[in-house]
């Protein structure tokens, strides 16, 4: 460890973000440094491919010698980066480093923020302790506010915002060759429509697929990425929408590679969101930037996001199959450009990891 440079420890929850994250901050955030102690690794993710990595090992000796390493890192960082904070011996963990949270930074996911109620005795101590944990925060990092204040009186955070959009999944990247969006109405082509983002009971695919059925809309052809999730629901959500649409429901079973299915999204119309919390942030930047009609509830966080940023979005509940102006993709596109880039996520990391 060079001993000019601020230390940076992070706690990641290992997940599909995480690989690219790790190697874009050791890349563009090297006037630091970072370790890397990753939890809860399987084989369906793949490693970073550099960066100094440690991933808690499986046998129950061993990881006492890496919680007792990552706690030594702890007392000695300047900053303690938690990403995602899921696991309840993550938090056994942290609440036993009290004295260490005040310079711990949660990156808040989504499913870590929305818990549901506790309904067990167990359930019931794991708040109390998050809760705990959440009081003494140095901050929050996220690009939500609206997910910030949802902390703030579910949790009581008091630490500070910090701005940022997290990980690279969130930038947006203008394709290489644009793409025109469809209209029926000019062309007589089918509307091509995307509902929900995976094969997770929050995505209410029967609701928006009588929805779409009762709608009047002609020439749909309906998407639907079910490529991981619920097996049972996947299964139950495909059964019916064939029921529905027939030869015009298109399920997506397996996975894409990022390339192919950055091209399914390009030949998007509209894209239907019916979360009751935030979710699908990916998906959600990337339509929006390539000028696609997204419609979501009103009550959610990340429609104030888009509010404030200037974005034109479109209320779920008045959906009538209308698509967004030339003049508001056009501006769409410019906003998501600017504040989901690369310049601007590379500064947002950097602020975070200096103040």
């Amino acid at each position: 460890m060079a001993k000019d440079k601020k230390n940076v420890v992070h706690i990641c929850s290992f997940d599909k973000f995480i690989k690219g994250f790790v190697e874009f901050n050791e890349l563009n955030c090297n006037s630091f440094d970072h370790e890397y102690f990753i939890i809860g690794y399987h084989e369906k993710y793949l490693l970073p491919e550099f960066g100094d990595f440690k991933v808690m090992p499986r046998a129950y000796t061993e990881k006492i010698g890496y919680l007792c390493r990552l706690f030594r890192r702890m007392m000695f960082a300047d900053k303690v980066i938690v990403h995602g904070l899921f696991d309840n011996k993550l938090i056994l963990f942290l609440v036993a480093n009290y004295t260490c949270l005040s310079k711990v930074y949660w990156v808040m996911w989504g499913a870590d923020l929305y818990v549901k109620e506790e309904k067990c005795f167990k359930e019931k101590i794991v708040s109390k302790l998050r809760r705990v944990i959440c009081s003494r925060l140095g901050g929050v990092v996220t690009y939500i506010r609206g997910d910030y204040q949802y902390a703030q009186q579910r949790w009581g955070v008091v630490g500070r915002y910090c701005d940022c959009i997290m990980y690279p999944s969130n930038i947006y990247v203008e394709p290489e060759e644009e793409r025109v969006q469809s209209n029926s109405d000019e062309n007589g082509s089918s509307i091509n429509i995307l509902v929900g983002h995976s094969a997770d009971p929050s995505n209410n695919h029967k609701c928006i697929f009588d929805m779409l059925a009762d709608s009047g809309v002609d020439n749909m052809r309906i998407y639907a990425p079910l490529s991981y999730g619920n097996e049972m629901y996947r299964d139950d959500v495909v059964q019916y929408g064939k029921e529905l649409f027939g030869d015009d429901f298109r399920p997506l079973t397996k996975f894409l590679p990022l390339k192919d299915y950055l091209a399914l999204l390009a030949d998007i119309d509209i894209a239907i969101f019916d979360h009751k919390r935030q979710q699908a942030m990916g998906n959600t930047i990337n339509l929006i930037g390539l000028g696609k009609t997204v419609y979501m509830r009103t009550n959610v966080t990340q429609w104030q996001l888009f509010n404030e940023l200037g974005v034109a979005v479109l209320d779920l509940e008045r959906f009538e199959g209308q698509l967004l102006t030339q003049e508001q993709r056009r501006k769409n596109n410019q906003i998501i450009k600017k504040y989901f880039s690369v310049e601007n996520y590379k500064n947002q990391l950097n602020k975070l990891y200096a103040t």
